[in-house]
């Protein structure tokens, strides 16, 4: 199956690459992951520990658009939904940053669960100004988090789309999710965001972004 492949884009004083998006739905899914990753390991130049953060969220949410504002600023551009996966890949002293993000319509959400294995980092985008939907994000992020494989694993909820009329702020998107920050199991983080080009949210994209960098071993 053909996969799409992007420019190198720089990012922080560091080369991302987008390793492949594949636009598949059903058990083609899971095969086309299985193969990109095998593909991914033989292309990295040496062998290298994986750091992995996951991007999930219902469709609609604006995943694809926050991930292209964080590497390039640039959101002006239309985006297509993610009908499969992309991943954006860094290495940095021996370690690799794989960023996945996943799809969220109705039949990809089924495959979610094919996607927690070595997450360390969860990152949840909610379309804040789109209310009707909250309960079914809750929903999703629910039976995400009772999944063993995220037992302790740190979330950041994204209020993202801040700049519509309708948007509800961070602390009624926690409350709509019957998330706390304040927590024994694991460290929960709310974020503001928008992909309009202001001081406001680009702070706000600086913090997830710093929220990343944690992951990488220290100097």
């Amino acid at each position: 199956m053909a996969l799409s492949w992007s420019k190198e884009i720089i990012f922080s004083k560091k080369t991302w690459l987008f390793v492949g998006a594949a636009g598949v739905l059903g058990t083609a899914l899971y095969t086309a992951y299985r193969l990109n990753k095998i593909a991914q390991r033989q292309r990295m130049l040496r062998e290298a520990p994986e750091k992995r953060v996951l991007v999930l969220g219902l469709d609609g949410a604006g995943k694809s658009s926050l991930l292209q504002h964080m590497n390039s600023g640039d959101s002006a551009s239309a985006l297509k939904p993610t009908n499969g996966f992309s991943v954006i890949s860094i290495q940095n002293e021996g370690v690799a940053l794989n960023i996945w993000e996943v799809g969220g319509g109705e039949t990809i959400r089924s495959y979610w669960e094919n996607f927690l294995q070595g997450t360390e980092l969860l990152v949840y985008v909610v379309d804040a100004a789109d209310e009707a939907r909250f309960s079914l994000a809750k929903e999703e992020l629910e039976k995400l988090l009772a999944d063993p494989l995220l037992k302790g694993v740190p979330v950041v909820v994204v209020a993202n789309k801040q700049d519509q009329p309708d948007a509800k702020q961070g602390g009624d998107i926690l409350e709509a999710l019957g998330m706390e920050v304040e927590t024994s199991e694991r460290d929960v983080h709310i974020i503001e965001t928008h992909t309009a080009e202001d001081s406001a949210s680009l702070e706000e994209i600086e913090k997830l972004k710093d929220m990343m960098r944690t992951l990488w071993p220290k100097d």
